[in-house]
Parts: C-alpha cells; sequence; structure tokens
C-alpha cells in the first residue's frame, strides 16, 4: 500500500479538498522507491516512469490536487475522455447518501454508479424514494501477465498501465459490459 500521510483538524467528516498533507518526512521519496523497485522491470516501466518520477519530486501540500494531477494522467493514458467535476465544483452538499443525492441531481442523472461494497455504507431506500437508481458494480478484475510473479489482483491500475500500456483499458472493458456505458 502508499499512503499519503495527511494533517487531520480532528474532524471525521473534513472534505477532502480541505486535507493537507503531511510532509514533515519524506514520504514521497519512498513511494517513488517502491514503485521503482517494483516495477523497473516491467515492459511499459520506462513510457510511464517520468510521470511518477516527476510526481513524487513535487512537494503536495493538499491531498486534492495529488489526487487531481494522478487521476487526469490515468484518464488520458487510458484514453478515457470524460470531464472531472469535484463535489466542491457542484456546490453539492449533505453527508453520506444525502451528499450522493444532491450530485445526481446537480447532474441531472437518475441514477450512481457505486463500488459493490457501496451497499455497506450507501441507503438504498433514501436513494429510491428520490427517484434514483443506484447500480452496484460488481467488478471482475482481469488476469494480466505481471512479468515474473504469479498474478495478483487488486493491485492498482498503475499495475496494469505498467505490465500492459496501451492495452490497458481493453482489458478493463473485457472485464464487464456495464462498465463501458460509462467509460465509452
Amino acid at each position: 500500500w502508499l499512503t499519503v500521510p495527511v494533517l487531520t483538524k480532528g474532524n471525521y467528516y473534513q472534505k477532502i479538498n480541505e486535507v493537507k498533507i503531511n510532509n514533515t518526512f519524506d514520504w514521497r521519496r519512498k513511494h517513488w522507491k517502491s514503485i521503482y523497485m517494483n516495477y523497473r522491470n516491467a515492459q511499459y516501466f520506462k513510457k510511464y516512469s517520468d510521470f511518477f518520477e516527476f510526481l513524487y519530486k513535487k512537494e503536495w501540500e493538499r491531498l486534492v490536487d495529488l489526487n487531481m494531477e494522478i487521476i487526469s494522467f490515468l484518464l488520458k493514458e487510458l484514453g478515457i475522455e470524460k470531464k472531472v467535476i469535484t463535489c466542491s465544483e457542484l456546490g453539492a452538499t449533505g453527508r453520506k447518501t444525502e451528499l450522493l443525492i444532491d450530485i445526481c441531481r446537480r447532474l441531472n442523472s437518475n441514477n450512481y454508479l457505486s463500488g459493490v461494497h457501496g451497499r455497506e455504507y450507501i441507503n438504498e431506500e433514501l436513494i429510491k424514494e428520490n427517484n434514483l437508481e443506484v447500480i452496484f458494480q460488481n467488478f471482475e478484475h482481469p488476469v494480466y501477465d505481471q512479468g515474473y510473479r504469479d498474478f495478483m489482483p487488486n493491485l492498482s491500475v498503475v499495475d496494469l498501465l505498467f505490465h500492459n500500456g496501451e492495452k490497458s483499458l481493453d482489458l478493463i472493458m473485457e472485464s464487464g459490459e456495464r462498465a463501458k456505458s460509462y467509460v465509452g
């Protein structure tokens, strides 16, 4: 796991765009070293390593900025052309399921796509009462060559890119027909 240390205000419900990164120790060097050591022999390492090396040389102040940089890169490299909108841009309010409902309303959406574990925290009754549908995606992880080791699922899209390059999106799409309508 690569985790970014954060400074908290003691508020469990702190907004993601308010979370500051704890830069009192060099977590960036540790991240880059882990990526380098684990993927330096991967087929597409040279193609993507410059981005990650640059990413970890920069001192990030806010977690949202780091996340958006990574998300933008991954969307571009996967060939996914979708606009990313943040909650703060929408002006969405509420907590938990109420927030999801407000996001759907502001985007004129009739449904909300969630990972399968969303069932553990989404209030489905409240979603239905608001004339929305929640779709729980049950992602079937693609199996691909990870080089020197037996296949280990659920690592990250970074692992997929380093091992499969421009074929990565095709592997994702082969994993589930439902995903195609949201990506393509």
